[in-house]
């Protein structure tokens, strides 16, 4: 689904709707940009047609739809829109619950940076992150997150050359603390497995950050 402030269009993608790797959803994206408008001039009716004309190249396979729920078959549901005071898209993947009957409830999976050139994987708010892990869905599609997070940092335009995360030593055991930040930080890399190494660090150096702080009033638990 493509939104803006005033309108929604839906696309439906028969195959290869999955949204990692070179032919998923989230790269398919980019291909759209060279019929679409710039981000200074985002308009979801434009860019929605502008997917069509990148995806289309037969009868059949990509179709307009009323919604995520117009089809039995649907995986993943994706939202597409810009990014607030930035040129880049924000793209949600959100994971459908199948409970009995044909009743559904979706949950936000990940969630993306996408400009012409890369994909950046972001994470999740905390509330949203929370609902996806009491959901199950973060164990349910590990295998999903898993390949989210080794594309992170690698989908560059073909000849470019990938960035090359550097190893980030997460030793924070000796700071006094019994241990509370090193659980913390464990419960972060395995609650947030589809962001990248440098939103994990963030993270956790914000956490460490504001504990040290509390530690130096009196605080702590």
């Amino acid at each position: 689904m493509v939104r803006d402030e005033d309108h929604g269009f839906g696309i439906y993608r028969h195959s290869d709707g999955y949204p990692y790797g070179e032919h998923g959803v989230l790269h398919g994206i980019r291909r759209a940009f060279p019929y679409a408008w710039g981000m200074s001039r985002f308009e979801a009716m434009d860019f929605a047609a502008a997917l069509v004309r990148a995806w289309k190249d037969r009868g059949g396979g990509i179709y307009l739809t009323t919604g995520r729920d117009g089809h039995d078959d649907t995986d993943y549901h994706y939202e597409i829109g810009r990014l607030k005071d930035q040129a880049a898209l924000y793209v949600t993947v959100w994971v459908p619950l199948r409970p009995a009957l044909d009743a559904r409830s979706w949950v936000k999976l990940a969630a993306a940076r996408v400009t012409p050139d890369r994909v950046k994987m972001l994470a999740l708010s905390r509330a949203d992150a929370a609902v996806a892990r009491e959901a199950g869905v973060l164990t349910d599609h590990a295998d999903t997150l898993q390949r989210l997070g080794d594309q992170d940092e690698t989908l560059e335009l073909p000849g470019a050359e990938p960035a090359r995360p550097q190893p980030v030593p997460l030793q924070v055991d000796r700071i006094g603390m019994d241990g509370t930040l090193d659980r913390m930080v464990g419960d972060l890399v395995r609650g947030h497995v589809h962001m990248g190494r440098e939103a994990i660090v963030d993270e956790v150096m914000e956490r460490l950050l504001e504990r040290l702080a509390g530690v130096g009033k009196g605080g702590g638990e």
